[in-house]
């Protein structure tokens, strides 16, 4: 396949050497990555969205979950773990805090175990590197998401198919890859990277096909039992061509490219891929497989740097043939020592520096204010050991962690506890709660914390579940909950209200007052009242003539 090189190859005597580095990576990166992770509160949305749904499947209720089809191993999983240990939903954030912690450790300990028959050891070394000190690894690693959660079996198959592996190697391998796509469905996209590698395996296409004849077997077969046990599959294909084609969200796919990944780092992968073009095809073939199917797939909904997680392992694989080239032609000229230096710092400067967007204005900001918008907040572009240990006191939150969701900073966590106290405390009545500025999300995984009882839920669009009409039972209060906007609202004809219910609107614009006033029965209008948050506004259902109006 063309691949070959001219470093010094490790020898089978040495395996045990590497097995105790890879140990020893990964376990001085997991202090790293613990000690940076997030769990003061939830990072993001999606976060938030996916620990309400598995807090549905432990409690085994009617609660909303997140685009469950194409995440259906990621759900799984951790409710299996968390019912392993007793079932707490309260445990479900850290449980998945720390599967992306352990994986953010695992993928770049695994680097020193790939491509061991066509890269030298120090360019392993250096996929290593590239891969401890990649932003997108590096902030995926402080929150829980299924990406990262995906990756980790991703990054077992590149080490099981990357070699020249056994009958067993080759069956882990692939089981590996399954359990990518069991966990987070995109990883299909890295099917033809996998029959590429064994191909490079036999070298020969007919071995190669009967063993991805197997797999193809072996996971239609799976999928048929999974959807034949589990009634709360739906459409995958409709769930992934919602978020992909029906988008509202600008797309940046170059710009969180280029930052997301830090633009010196592509440089060096650039350069990389030349010299992968002169020697090492086979590997040129496997970086533009793993790569270019993640980047096409999302290409139209690039919508958070998180999408590009896929492509870390093949993009830090060039990455490190691109500093090795560059290092070998500068040493002539400045020295082994300074020639390594200045590459492996340029190669690591985001580590302390900003390369993305910040103001001019104060010379500082290169460091504390280098950071990109995305639809989940903002996201840092450089300077990550001050953005995580520093900024905030992120180092504090993490280590110390002095209340899950309990300071105000955190508003949301703090706005639906203290809301779920309040509507426990009735003795009886009806509440509808409207949310106009977003966050029924984690209002749906208090409620679940807190063991409110589900009763109903009206079907909904996948992509935003927890927007649908849903009804719950919060001690001996009824609550309703719809998200104001969008066809789940517009097709709700009247509330179901009567005099002396409630309903409490989410956020501060006052504007809603008039449309939430048209699906009042009539001869009833709202009247406002003492609030307990700023950020909820509080109304009770009155007749519009002083007389008692029912429902209905």
């Amino acid at each position: 396949m063309g691949d070959s090189t001219t470093s010094q190859q490790p020898s089978g005597s040495t395996d045990t050497a590497v097995y105790r580095w890879v140990l020893l990576v990964f376990g001085g990166l997991l202090v790293v990555r613990l000690l940076g992770v997030y769990n003061l509160y939830f990072l993001e949305e999606d976060e938030i969205s996916l620990a309400a749904g598995i807090a549905a499947l432990v409690r085994n209720n009617v609660g909303d979950l997140y685009r469950y089809t194409p995440q259906l191993g990621y759900h799984r999983i951790v409710e299996w773990v968390d019912l392993a240990l007793g079932g707490d939903v309260s445990r479900i954030p850290g449980l998945m805090k720390l599967w992306s912690v352990l994986v953010g450790a695992l993928v770049p300990a695994l680097g020193l175990l790939m491509f061991r028959d066509v890269l030298s050891a120090r360019e392993r070394w250096l996929v290593t590197l590239s891969l401890a000190v990649n932003p997108i690894l590096w902030r995926s690693s402080q929150y829980g998401n299924t990406a990262m959660a995906s990756l980790g079996f991703v990054a077992l198959a590149y080490v099981f198919l990357s070699g020249r592996a056994s009958t067993w190697g080759r069956v882990l391998g692939l089981g590996a890859f399954c359990l990518a796509v069991f966990v987070r469905a995109d990883a299909i996209v890295l099917g033809p990277l996998i029959a590429f590698l064994l191909y490079r395996q036999f070298r020969a296409l007919r071995p190669t096909a009967i063993w991805l004849a197997g797999l193809g077997v072996a996971a239609l077969a799976g999928a048929a039992v999974i959807y034949a046990l589990d009634p709360r599959l739906d459409g995958a294909a409709a769930a992934v061509a919602t978020h992909m084609f029906q988008t509202e969200n600008r797309t940046q796919f170059w710009e969180y490219l280029i930052w997301s990944m830090s633009p010196l780092a592509l440089v060096f992968a650039v350069l990389g891929l030349r010299a992968l073009a002169d020697s090492r095809l086979g590997l040129l073939a496997v970086v533009a497989l793993g790569a270019l199917g993640p980047m096409a797939f999302y290409f139209r909904a690039t919508t958070t740097p998180r999408y590009f997680v896929l492509a870390t392992i093949p993009l830090a694989l060039a990455m490190a043939v691109g500093i090795e080239d560059v290092a070998g032609r500068l040493r002539g000229w400045l020295g082994r020592r300074a020639a390594w230096s200045i590459v492996l710092g340029v190669a690591t400067i985001h580590l302390f520096v900003g390369l993305g967007q910040f103001r001019t204005d104060r010379l500082g900001a290169i460091v504390t204010g280098a950071r990109i918008p995305t639809h989940d907040g903002m996201m840092p572009t450089g300077a990550l050991l001050y953005d995580t240990y520093l900024r905030g006191g992120l180092l504090h939150q993490s280590f110390r962690n002095p209340g899950f969701g309990q300071n105000e900073q955190n508003f949301e966590g703090v706005l639906f506890g203290r809301a779920l106290s309040e509507l426990e405390a009735r003795d009886r009545g009806k509440v509808l709660l409207l949310f106009d500025a977003g966050w029924d999300h984690v209002f749906h995984f208090h409620a679940q914390e807190a063991g409110a009882t589900y009763i109903s839920r009206a079907p909904g669009d996948s992509s935003a579940p927890f927007a649908s009409e849903t009804w719950l039972d919060i001690g001996e209060t009824s609550v309703m909950t719809i998200r104001l906007g969008g066809p789940d609202y517009a097709s709700l004809p009247r509330f179901d209200v009567t005099t002396g219910d409630e309903l409490w609107i989410t956020g501060t614009d006052d504007g809603v007052d008039r449309i939430v006033q048209q699906k009042l029965p009539p001869g009833l209008e709202l009247t406002p009242m003492e609030s307990f948050h700023p950020r909820i506004r509080l109304f009770r259902v009155t007749a519009s003539d002083g007389k008692v109006v029912s429902s209905g």
